[in-house]
């Protein structure tokens, strides 16, 4: 009798241990095994995303660089522009004169415009066209306002270069003659401003009396 409780304890044990061993793998099968398998789905969508994430920054620093680019070529394209006037007429040109003569005691005796503007820069991508205004002068003037004349041109609001120069010395006077390069361009966004001009006498073609239209043929020796 004391046998048979024996046998029954030990059978009662192996089953107690194989029931465990089943429990565990049943765990394993279909507890903990699709937790890892979510887990590794879990990681690989983790992945996925801090790639997309990773990506997304990259593409927000790009196009915040790109406005940055976009915003500084703005504006040096405006500071570019001040310094280019939408059109220059012939009223624009006598009163530039007149200024120099007032401040500088510079004396133009002759002035005229010869050449249509002609076209030194083009964007295929905007509307932009600019244009060289091609001026000739005659004058006369002291060796201080001769050099005054220059500075003003020199650093004068808008673009302005003497391109073409003479000048013969006689008593203390300068006298020659230039051609000075006028600089503006279209469709920048500026607007063209008409200057204001004093009244003068009805039917008064020359205000200033000094007006003559000029072309490279007769402009005078000094261009020969």
């Amino acid at each position: 009798m004391a046998a048979n409780a024996k046998k029954d304890n030990s059978t009662t044990t192996l089953l107690m241990v194989i029931i465990g061993v089943l429990v565990g793998l049943l765990s394993y099968l279909y507890v903990y095994s699709p937790c890892i398998e979510k887990k590794e789905t879990y990681n690989s969508e983790i992945d996925v995303l801090d790639s997309l994430i990773s990506d997304r920054q990259e593409k927000i620093s790009r196009e915040e660089q790109m406005e940055n680019e976009i915003s500084a070529f703005k504006e040096t394209r405006e500071q570019i522009l001040q310094y280019f006037p939408a059109d220059i007429e012939a009223e624009d040109d006598l009163l530039f004169c007149k200024e120099i003569e007032n401040l500088t005691g510079f004396y133009f005796t002759t002035k005229g415009i010869f050449e249509s503007p002609i076209i030194f820069y083009a964007d295929n991508t905007s509307s932009l066209v600019g244009y060289t205004r091609v001026c000739g002068y005659e004058f006369a003037s002291t060796y201080s306002a001769f050099k005054q004349m220059v500075d003003y041109i020199n650093y004068y609001k808008y673009r302005r270069a003497i391109t073409d120069l003479k000048v013969e010395y006689d008593s203390g006077i300068l006298s020659g003659a230039m051609v000075v390069n006028e600089y503006y361009i279209v469709g920048g966004g500026n607007e063209y401003v008409s200057p204001y001009i004093p009244s003068v006498e009805p039917g008064n073609d020359n205000p200033f009396d000094t007006v003559l239209d000029f072309t490279k043929d007769n402009f005078g020796e000094f261009f020969n």
